[in-house]
């Protein structure tokens, strides 16, 4: 069985939505925000936020963050936690080059059907210096 495309984890995700806070694992969102709170700096743009958990929790601490999700119930989500969202395909993120200090990209790069792309785009957005910040599922998460 292959991978789902983009399009398909967009209806996987949007079908989930409003009760993933909810089934997400407390211990690994808890130490993603812990990680990209140490490294992160200046304006950030999290790709691929969900329900935008890691988006405020930055927020609070007073960072400048916008959250982006291929899943509009998910960027939904997101704005009623008064965090700055759109719905955007990863792989082509609507902003000017160097907008951001940090991009974050959490436990996402899986759900892509071309990381590279990502990888190229979270470039093009850095601002000279900047970091582009990943965590990536691994067997000891579960």
């Amino acid at each position: 069985m292959s991978k789902p495309t983009n399009l398909e984890f967009q209806k996987i995700f949007d079908h989930v939505a409003q009760k993933y806070d909810q089934i997400s694992n407390p211990y690994t969102v808890n130490k993603r925000k812990e990680f990209f709170a140490k490294w992160a700096k200046g304006q950030c743009l999290e790709v691929g936020a969900g329900t935008g958990e890691i988006s405020l929790a930055l927020k609070q601490k007073g960072f400048d963050v916008v959250a982006t999700d291929i899943s509009p119930k998910m960027v939904a989500e997101i704005k009623k936690k008064g965090v700055k969202a759109i719905v955007s395909d990863a792989e082509k993120l609507p902003f000017e080059k160097n907008s951001f200090n940090t991009v974050i990209a959490g436990e996402m790069l899986y759900y892509l059907d071309k990381p590279e792309k990502f990888i190229t785009e979270a470039y093009r957005l850095l601002k000279p210096k900047g970091h582009l910040l990943i965590s990536s599922a691994n067997e000891e998460m579960f």
